[in-house]
């Protein structure tokens, strides 16, 4: 689940959902609904605790530094929280600022890459023009390459959006 989830605790349930996945520096709400009146506890493999009353919450903010970071309750319920730093994209062909003659036709490659514990799932390639931004091709698989043909004379941007297999989006243009 992406970092705009609640986290929620109840006595029969435990945690919903047990693991979160959030950007760096991001805030995980956490909430105690359960229907008994009970308290819970939450500490995390760090040490780091905090106490939810019964029907409060409290926003907890991760840290920059990526990782999975453990929890569990008083009451044995567990869970992780995952920080994931999105993946890195750049456009390596054709280079910024490039002319080509009209119908153009050229392949259009992107370098996309992520940390050791994650991957890139895809690279979304986008050519835009006055009249808005088309989707030319999703790639899954490296090397992250498209072909646009018979491009018309005018001027046009192009758009890579690689998303990671945790769900983290980066954009380059």
């Amino acid at each position: 689940v992406r970092g705009d989830a609640n986290v929620v605790w109840d006595f029969d349930d435990g945690f919903s959902p047990r693991t979160v996945v959030i950007g760096p520096g991001e805030a995980v709400p956490w909430w105690n609904y359960d229907p008994y009146g009970f308290d819970v506890t939450v500490t995390f493999d760090n040490n780091f605790s905090f106490d939810l009353p019964d029907n409060q919450g409290q926003g907890v903010v991760f840290p920059s530094q990526p990782g999975t970071y453990g929890y569990h309750s008083n009451w044995g319920d567990n869970g992780a929280v995952i920080v994931n730093v999105p993946p890195v994209v750049a456009i390596t062909n054709p280079p910024a600022n490039a002319l080509f003659p009209a119908p153009a036709t050229f392949t259009i490659q992107a370098d996309a890459t992520d940390t050791a514990d994650d991957y890139v799932s895809d690279v979304q390639f986008f050519l835009g023009t006055s009249e808005g931004t088309n989707l030319l091709e999703d790639v899954y698989s490296p090397p992250f390459t498209t072909s646009v043909s018979d491009l018309a004379a005018g001027t046009y941007s192009l758009l890579d959006v690689a998303t990671d297999s945790r769900g983290a989006p980066a954009t380059n243009a």
